[in-house]
């Protein structure tokens, strides 16, 4: 058993400051005006798990919303055969759930931890009552469900369209990082990102290797001619 006592008003408003100013970077935070802030940051509940634990399984009613604070997860599908395909791979600032937190229906797909996450997790219950209170939580939420659109939009026209070695080229370019790699791509988990199989993500890199367009260097996959990866992605040289 353990005891404690209430915090008083002015250490919770201190913290409550500090949490504000932190979360401000995240676009969805910034939406919000002073008082509809402060109500929303008095829900967050904070969480920890470790990498390869299950977040979210698919077909679950959830009852609390999860923001990822720090780390990445992956939201993916798994067909009736056993293939997975990645839907997005959520990062800090990014909500899990919000589609059926606001309709009230079953969490689609599978949502996992890559790596060590941290989450804020709000009641869903409380957090409607702020959207139907308060207007800027509510266009929040609406911006936040239109990028949701626009990327899963932007996902299945490549798919629809594009060969895999265009997809993959699309893939490096967007993932490429300057300095010290900060996630580390398996090309299983490219393969059911970008709609395939490692087999052939595996068979294109070594095509972009023979080509000169990447090198493999300690362990690492670096660009060597974006000019040409720019033009297999299906852009023009100014991108």
């Amino acid at each position: 058993m353990t005891i404690g006592s209430q915090a008083p008003r002015n250490q919770m408003s201190t913290h409550v400051a500090e949490l504000g100013r932190r979360l401000l970077r995240w676009p969805f935070f910034r939406e919000l005006g002073p008082v509809a802030l402060e109500e929303v940051l008095l829900l967050l509940q904070e969480e920890a798990h470790p990498a390869g634990q299950v977040l979210l399984r698919d077909g679950d009613v959830p009852t609390s919303l999860y923001l990822l604070s720090r780390g990445l997860a992956s939201h993916g599908q798994v067909s009736a055969e056993g293939r997975e395909h990645v839907l997005r791979y959520p990062g800090p600032g990014q909500f899990l759930n919000l589609v059926p937190v606001l309709d009230g229906g079953k969490q689609v797909g599978t949502v996992s931890a890559v790596t060590d996450v941290q989450l804020y997790r709000l009641s869903a219950a409380p957090f409607l009552e702020l959207c139907r209170v308060h207007s800027d939580v509510a266009l929040a939420c609406a911006r936040a469900l239109a990028a949701e659109v626009r990327h899963l939009s932007v996902a299945a026209s490549r798919l629809a369209l594009d060969p895999v070695r265009r997809r993959l080229a699309e893939f490096l370019l967007n993932s490429a990082e300057i300095g010290p790699a900060k996630q580390r791509w398996t090309q299983e988990m490219i393969a059911s990102r970008i709609g395939t199989v490692r087999d052939v993500v595996g068979r294109i890199l070594r095509d972009f290797a023979r080509e000169g367009i990447v090198n493999r260097e300690r362990g690492q996959l670096v660009i060597m001619d974006r000019e040409r990866l720019l033009k297999e992605a299906g852009r023009d040289g100014n991108v």
